[in-house]
């Protein structure tokens, strides 16, 4: 049997460099990635732009990372995030509450939540599209459903154990 504390990694060699073999291979996989994706760049095969080597990758993150209107859009986005998140989660919490609170609403609906719940949510992006295009009106209600869909979920969950005992 093992014995507490002695369950410890060996200590590591100062000047050896030996690395463990998952930790090897896993920099050979990177390097491996890196090499044909190089290659497959520098060979022409596809077109340019789908396969950039990483130069041009490098050098594209670097303006947009220097340009500050990137940023300022970055923080328009993190707000749009965040108020979809808060509209979401409240609805969903308004609506868990309500349907974990009525059995009757509880019934009527628990069939098609059993259904939708375990659904990939990205499932309904084609059907957002449609129904709210594909401007700013359509990011609120796209990053909304997720939030909801969780509360709805928790809450119904939890409301629905309390009235059970």
């Amino acid at each position: 049997m093992a014995e507490t504390g002695r369950l410890t990694l060996p200590a590591a060699r100062p000047l050896g460099l030996r690395l463990r073999p998952v930790t090897a291979l896993r920099i050979a996989i990177i390097v491996a990635i890196v090499v044909v994706w190089e290659a497959v760049s520098a060979s022409g095969l596809l077109y340019r732009d789908v396969v950039p080597s990483l130069v041009a990758i490098g050098k594209a993150l670097y303006l947009t990372l220097r340009d500050a209107s990137f940023y300022f859009h970055l923080a328009i986005t993190a707000y749009e995030l965040g108020i979809a998140m808060v509209i979401g989660g409240l609805s969903g919490l308004a609506v868990g509450i309500l349907l974990g609170g009525s059995k009757f609403l509880s019934r009527a609906f628990e069939s098609f939540l059993y259904y939708l719940g375990p659904c990939p949510k990205i499932i309904f992006f084609p059907i957002m599209i449609m129904w709210f295009g594909v401007g700013r009106a359509q990011k609120s209600p796209w990053a909304r459903s997720p939030a909801s869909s969780r509360w709805l979920s928790t809450w119904r969950a939890a409301c629905a154990r309390s009235t059970r005992s």
